[in-house]
C-alpha cells in the first residue's frame, strides 16, 4: 500500500491542496513510529532512501532520541537488577 492507496482508503483526493500535508504527515508518522527508512521511501515512491531521510530528518532525529531513551532505560533497569 502506498500513499495513493491510503488516499483511496480515506476517500481523499490525492490532487487536493491538502495532499502534500497528508503525505508529509504520513511519512513523518511512519518514521516516528519506527518504520525502517527503505519501507517509508518505497511507500512514498522515492527511489533514494537518502532523499527521504533528508526530507524527513526532523522525524528521524526524534526517532533517534526515542531510541536513545529506550536504550538508557534498559541499561538503567539492568544496572538496578545487577546491584
Amino acid at each position: 500500500m502506498d500513499f495513493s492507496d491510503v488516499c483511496k482508503r480515506l476517500d481523499a483526493n490525492p490532487l487536493s491542496p491538502l495532499a502534500p500535508h497528508m503525505r508529509h504527515f504520513h511519512a513523518t508518522a511512519l518514521v516516528a513510529g519506527g518504520v525502517d527508512a527503505r519501507t517509508v521511501a518505497d511507500r512514498l515512491g522515492h527511489s533514494s532512501v537518502s532523499f527521504m531521510l533528508s526530507t524527513y530528518a526532523h522525524a528521524v532525529a526524534r526517532a533517534q532520541e526515542q531510541a536513545a531513551a529506550v536504550a538508557n532505560e534498559s541499561l538503567t533497569k539492568m544496572g538496578r537488577s545487577a546491584g
